[in-house]
């Protein structure tokens, strides 16, 4: 955000640069500081997210309206952002691209990389009773989920062979299910779509357990 885009903040919300400033969490000086620079100069990178939060929590409150093209750029803004975050807590490099063109190939890598890291496998092993929850009924859902958990049941598959069904599972039991389904390196597949690769996966390498979910039946 620049100067002249603050300026335009204070104006749509009809607050004082005190007001301002104590939901952005800066002195009212340091608002009148800002707004008395040269129109087009940028603010300082620190201040930046925090008057990103800003704007969307005035929008909240009613003093901006969904017309204001500051709270489209800031909400822009905050959707890349939180999918970087997501990306990283997924244990994605920063420009991670697996450089295939097919979407089930691209799809398995990727879940591969997530399942890879120890400390996720040993988050889906530890929530199996949860993810199971999550599907409440009889569906394909359930059928899905219950095959990706014999998959990492398996004692006749090496532990690598497992990393695919654990990133499924573990993509799958993410809180952040309304962002997660968009990011990018799943080329917007929704998670059900996410978990039917991951089982076709298996069975196009007859890697697939047959027999019911044992530890759900006892």
């Amino acid at each position: 955000m620049d100067i002249s885009e603050l300026k335009i903040l204070l104006r749509e919300t009809g607050l004082s640069a005190e007001e301002l400033g104590k939901v952005i969490g800066v002195s009212g000086m340091t608002v009148r500081r800002w707004i008395d620079t040269r129109g087009g100069q940028k603010l300082a990178p620190i201040y930046q997210q925090a008057i990103r939060d800003s704007i969307i929590k005035l929008f909240l409150k009613g003093y901006l309206s969904w017309e204001s093209p500051l709270l489209e750029k800031a909400m822009a803004q905050w959707q890349a952002l939180e999918q970087l975050a997501i990306l990283k807590a997924l244990g994605f490099a920063e420009g991670f691209d697996c450089n295939s063109p097919n979407v089930a190939e691209r799809t398995i890598i990727a879940l591969t990389q997530i399942g890879s890291a120890e400390s996720r496998r040993k988050r889906v092993d530890r929530g199996r009773d949860r993810i199971v929850s999550l599907v409440k009924e009889e569906n394909q859902w359930r059928e899905k989920i219950h095959a990706l958990l014999e998959v990492i049941d398996s004692p006749s598959l090496p532990s690598v062979d497992k990393f695919a069904a654990y990133g499924a599972l573990f993509y799958f039991a993410m809180p952040f299910t309304m962002v997660k389904s968009s990011l990018p390196v799943f080329a917007e597949m929704d998670i059900f779509a996410i978990l039917t690769v991951a089982e076709s996966h298996y069975l196009r390498k007859n890697e697939l357990p047959v027999g019911p979910y044992k530890k759900n039946k006892q």
